[in-house]
């Protein structure tokens, strides 16, 4: 009997000790959690920023996240029911329009999903599909995770997001011929959110690369030169650094741009279990897609 109570302590501790998975992630961030370490920082950056111009401009919450694998969780069911018990963990959206949307990656198992609130009928399960596939899962068959994730939240916040915002239900939508100041109106606010989105995820390059035409401070001539690079932490204490160098082409002119820290799965992770979202619901629609 005693041998029986230690074996069953034993079994107790290894299903609820540290040690053990939860059902899903822990929530770190409302817009970009990047728990499989698949991009770089200023990808991360980008896109939270457009993101969260999505949210200011629309009241939208889109949040993307990545993992390893589904197996590191103890949620049971295929990639669909998986990410719909994500999206309603973390409660992604208005509680009251459920309008929310998440984009997960999950690198090792070679799959991803566009998961939709239960605001959005079988009208955007069908443009999310061809997001999924035309715009998404080439670049990840590649290894460029990065660059389909831009791809993929440029395109959900312009075709699935937006038009949701100005026109609800695609296919329950009553038709109405629009004036043309109601028309102008329309595309004047798509006109700014995209300058915003643009900005949010390019904005770092573009600044990079109009440092050429500014003029040295040494010998006042243009062609100046951007570079950045990462210190890496020389002990556990530390975390990595951001270091960006403005350099003359001309002269022995040098700037060093003060470190950043850079982020850590430790610093990703902390946060409320929601995450600031706003407790929406999915019903299940959306769209997978695999490599």
């Amino acid at each position: 009997m005693r041998r029986f109570c230690t074996l069953l302590g034993i079994v107790i501790f290894l299903c609820t000790g540290p040690g053990a998975a939860s059902d899903y992630p822990s929530v770190a961030d409302l817009h970009f959690n990047d728990f499989a370490n698949l991009v770089d920082v200023e990808t991360e950056e980008g896109t939270r920023a457009a993101l969260s111009a999505l949210l200011s401009q629309t009241g939208i919450e889109m949040t993307v996240v990545t993992i390893r694998s589904r197996q590191d969780y103890e949620a049971s069911g295929d990639l669909e029911e998986f990410t719909k018990g994500l999206f309603n963990d973390w409660g992604v959206g208005d509680v009251t329009r459920n309008d929310g949307i998440l984009l997960l990656v999950v690198g090792d198992d070679r799959e991803t999903r566009i998961q939709l609130g239960s605001a959005y009928n079988q009208g955007y399960d069908v443009i999310a599909q061809d997001i999924v596939s035309s715009d998404m899962v080439p670049y990840f068959r590649d290894g460029a995770y990065g660059e389909g994730i831009e791809r993929g939240v440029v395109e959900v916040i312009d075709r699935v997001a937006l038009r949701n915002a100005e026109d609800g239900p695609i296919d329950n939508a009553p038709f109405t011929n629009p004036g043309l100041f109601e028309r102008f109106d329309g595309w004047l606010f798509g006109i700014v959110f995209a300058g915003i989105a643009a900005y949010g995820l390019f904005g770092r390059r573009i600044g990079d690369g109009m440092t050429r035409f500014r003029r040295c401070p040494g010998c006042g001539r243009r062609g100046l030169h951007s570079e950045r690079g990462i210190r890496p932490a020389t002990d556990a204490s530390e975390v990595p650094m951001e270091l960006h160098r403005i350099s003359c082409r001309h002269c022995d002119f040098r700037e060093d741009r003060e470190p950043r820290a850079m982020k850590t799965q430790a610093g990703r992770r902390s946060g409320s279990d929601r995450g600031g979202f706003g407790g929406g619901k999915s019903s299940g629609g959306g769209a997978s897609g695999r490599w």
